[in-house]
């Protein structure tokens, strides 16, 4: 690892541990829970801290080469740093919705329509200062397509997935149609697979059965994580 890369990793990760350990706290006092909600006490979210200073670290560690070209002028730093904004906001917002929905089996209004054109105006930044247009236009039409896949899916699998996944798809496809049409169906097709791994693995701990319900927006935000890394790393 290269002196930026590290400088850069450990740097985000400090700072994504302490802005988790405070929206730990916030979710641990059921801040985000309704009175029909389960009146058991929530969990701890201990991992939370840790899940956002590594979802920052690891992408911010990847992306070391462009920072330091960023550095040394061979590219326009401004587009870089609206793009690591977007990166860190999705990362954050992508933790905070896991919990949520891990929780109470919801993914939250407040959170997921926002995120959707949050991104969209920060990637419009982002082309406004320097990067391609052609991008932008993809991940637009990108989360257009995601939603209205999402949204048929709703209807066909009665409630299977909800309309919270619906929302989230509209910023997971936004985000991954920016990378490309090959990051972008990795994504969409990854949040299968790893929703299918994780009932599998519950299952086989005895921990779920055929006919449990699984939150679906965690496998969204891992597979969408995962794409990014990937797209940073080639």
């Amino acid at each position: 690892m290269s002196p930026i890369a590290a400088v850069v990793a450990c740097s985000l990760a400090l700072l994504g541990l302490a802005v988790g350990a405070r929206v730990r706290v916030a979710l641990a006092a059921g801040h985000h829970r309704r009175p029909t909600d389960d009146p058991a006490p929530p969990p701890r979210f201990a991992w939370l801290p840790a899940a956002v200073g590594l979802g920052v670290a690891v992408p911010g560690a990847l992306a070391s080469p462009a920072w330091q070209d960023a550095l040394s002028g061979e590219r326009p730093g401004v587009p870089l740093l609206v793009l690591a904004l977007v990166g860190a906001a999705a990362v954050l917002a992508g933790a905070v919705a896991s919990a949520v929905d891990l929780d109470v089996h919801r993914l939250p209004d407040r959170l997921t329509l926002p995120a959707a054109t949050t991104a969209a105006a920060l990637l419009a930044l982002a082309t406004a200062t320097g990067e391609p247009v052609g991008s932008l236009v993809r991940a637009l039409t990108a989360g257009l397509v995601l939603g209205g896949v999402y949204l048929l899916l709703s209807f066909l699998t009665a409630g299977g997935i909800g309309l919270g996944d619906v929302k989230l798809a509209l910023a997971v496809g936004t985000l991954t149609g920016w990378m490309g049409w090959g990051p972008f169906l990795l994504a969409a097709w990854g949040a299968f697979a790893v929703g299918a791994l994780w009932a599998v693995v519950l299952m086989a701990l005895g921990r779920a059965t055929r006919r449990t319900h699984l939150p679906f927006g965690p496998s969204m935000v891992v597979s969408a994580w995962v794409t990014w890394c990937l797209w940073l790393a080639t």
